[in-house]
């Protein structure tokens, strides 16, 4: 015959699904994988921006350079760019300083160079850019290119308009 009865000795019966120590170290977990995609994407994406700004500087740099290498490049760099009559109230005054400067302009690459050659002493060519904004004279931003034979281009701009360039 069988026991009818329904106590169970006296045995606590197992729960079912996790523990909740299981549950809040699975949550835990996850807020931390979160964390970490979050810091992940957002470094890539500011790594990604970095890069076009300094993209966007290169090209401004040398073509700013390579019209400087010559006397006619470097007068219609000057008209192209009013700025530089804060530094150089002429014309004249710009040609005489471009053509001071000129022969230690150095090899300006097509393309930027990856962030390990800027970064590597050894390679030469350093860039550094410096940007500052003020309320009440806008945006400056101040590129550096350091060339390998030594010497370094500088372009100073106001409001997207050059208005410096030498080689120190």
């Amino acid at each position: 015959m069988a026991d009818a009865s329904w106590d169970n000795g006296g045995v606590v019966p197992k729960p079912k699904g996790w523990s909740t120590w299981t549950k809040v170290g699975l949550g835990c977990g996850i807020v931390v994988l979160l964390f970490f995609a979050t810091c992940v994407g957002g470094g890539f994406l500011m790594f990604k921006a970095g890069g076009r700004a300094m993209d966007k500087a290169w090209v401004q740099m040398r073509k700013s350079a390579e019209m400087a290498r010559t006397k006619e490049g470097a007068r219609a760099l000057y008209e192209a760019n009013p700025g530089l009559s804060q530094r150089y109230p002429t014309v004249e005054d710009f040609l005489k300083a471009s053509e001071a400067w000129r022969p230690r302009l150095g090899e300006i690459p097509v393309e930027r160079p990856d962030l390990k050659t800027l970064m590597d002493p050894k390679k030469g060519g350093g860039l550094k850019i410096e940007s500052q904004s003020e309320a009440h004279s806008g945006k400056r931003v101040r590129i550096a290119y350091r060339f390998s034979s030594g010497g370094s281009l500088v372009l100073e701009m106001e409001d997207k308009s050059l208005t410096d360039i030498r080689v120190e």
